[in-house]
């Protein structure tokens, strides 16, 4: 019986071996390919998302900056003095910032975003504490939030400050570089004799209507107190800009409605309810000035000194009585906060001091005759207080806090992208970086409002 034998060939084995590998590696070739480009555009991705998460996370920390929580009629104390803090890495390194604000009345936020090493790369965290004694001093944090690594192989991570679009004033007494905020003195004191004070000088600046600063008794029996001035200390050079203040004819009791009472001796307040002006002062007048007798800096000096005068000048700054800068009659907005602001072009305005010195006038307390307030008891000499006062200044000797602030990322691939090394440079804040490797880098650079600090004023 005869059986088919027939098969492939050597050469035909070879062939088809030949054919089969080229279409493996063909391939195989392809995979690699669409591999390596996938690896690269998931990596690319990847960078891209990551540095978007970042930035959306600290711009939304930086426009909270300052939020000084206001439940209605009063605003957290202390106010937040420096909300934003940069710490400059230089030009070999990234930056650090630190930001505060109020999460409710009673919490009170400090959260950082910086970078450590971490495997021989850069990691950027956040880390968030609570600041328990209101001022955020480093003794008074609690974490609420640990360390937390946001980002890996960050190999720069920098903020640049911004004020009126321009960079960060350095703090010198020059019009324009300080800070515009809300400060408090640190001391105050009498420099007109007197003989009895029964209440500390630093209450007219605590914040608080119920506290303030007085010399005789309720009755009036002092003397010597027809002329008086409060030198009040600051821990930096202000300028002044504007202030406020309140009379406080009401504390003892008893109510007024009329929103212009009148002002002089002998005219009837009508509306007046006993005791409303009895105990505390009606025609109060609160006068400023800058002495000559102390320390203070032309703040036009290097850019516009045709604006400083002479050395010896008084009227705005004289050493004894006479010329202040005048707050309007307290009395004629009773019910309202009565506020000045000292225009640029006043110039009391063109010089910065540690020093300001504070006094009222006007000191008349509610005779009431026919059920009536008559404005004709005047204590001048014989009793003096000064009400609670909040001034907005602008603030030398320390760094600017910005209004905006860029925030800038570069981020790299975890792994390396090809075979040839391509030379890469970034210039990111002040720090230029130049790399020459496989990794795939991509920047990222966004600016945030300080909304806070935009609109304070």
């Amino acid at each position: 019986m005869h059986h088919n034998q027939d098969g492939f060939t050597l050469p035909e084995i070879l062939i088809g071996l030949a054919i089969s590998s080229i279409i493996i590696a063909a391939s195989f070739a392809s995979y690699i390919v669409i591999k390596q480009n996938y690896d690269f555009q998931k990596d690319m991705k990847n960078i891209s998302q990551t540095s978007r998460a970042v930035a959306t996370m600290i711009m939304r920390d930086v426009r909270m900056a300052g939020y000084n929580y206001d439940d209605g009629p009063a605003k957290q104390k202390p106010e937040i003095l420096n909300p934003i803090k940069i710490t400059d890495g230089t030009t070999t390194g990234p930056d650090r910032i630190e930001i505060i604000y109020d999460k409710s009345y009673t919490e009170r936020l400090k959260i950082s975003y910086y970078t450590k090493p971490y495997n021989n790369r850069l990691r950027a965290y956040k880390k968030v504490e609570k600041c328990n004694a209101m001022n955020c001093a480093a003794s008074s944090l609690q974490t609420v939030i640990a360390e937390s690594p946001i980002a890996d192989y960050v190999e720069d991570l920098q903020f640049t400050g911004y004020k009126n679009g321009s960079a960060l004033g350095t703090g010198d007494i020059i019009y324009g570089q300080g800070n515009v905020r809300a400060i408090t003195p640190i001391k105050g004191t009498v420099i007109s004799p007197l003989n009895s004070c029964v209440k500390n000088t630093l209450f007219v600046f605590d914040g608080r209507r119920s506290t303030y600063w007085r010399c005789g008794d309720e009755g009036g029996s002092i003397s010597n107190m027809s002329q008086f001035w409060i030198r009040y200390e600051f821990d930096k050079p202000i300028r002044l800009i504007s202030a406020t203040s309140r009379n406080i004819a009401d504390l003892k009791g008893g109510s007024f409605t009329n929103t212009w009472p009148g002002h002089g001796g002998g005219i009837t307040y009508s509306g007046a309810v006993s005791p409303w002006g009895l105990y505390h002062m009606l025609d109060l007048q609160l006068w400023f000035r800058l002495s000559d007798g102390v320390a203070r800096t032309c703040v036009y000096a290097k850019t516009q000194p045709s604006k400083c005068g002479s050395s010896s000048q008084t009227g705005y700054f004289p050493d004894g009585g006479g010329t202040g800068f005048l707050l309007t009659n307290i009395d004629q907005t009773w019910l309202t906060t009565t506020k000045a602001n000292f225009s640029s072009g006043d110039e009391f305005t063109h010089w910065a001091s540690k020093f300001l010195d504070v006094r009222t006038t006007g000191y008349r307390t509610c005779d009431y005759t026919s059920g009536q307030c008559v404005s004709g008891n005047n204590l001048s000499g014989q009793i003096v207080e000064v009400p609670d006062i909040s001034i907005t200044a602008e603030v030398y000797g320390e760094a600017q806090s910005p209004q905006e602030v860029e925030i800038g990322l570069l981020i790299r691939s975890p792994e390396e992208h090809g075979t040839s090394p391509v030379s890469q440079t970034f210039t990111i804040g002040n720090w230029v970086i130049n790399k020459n490797d496989n990794y795939i880098r991509d920047s990222f650079t966004i600016s945030a409002l300080v909304r806070n600090l935009y609109y304070a004023l």
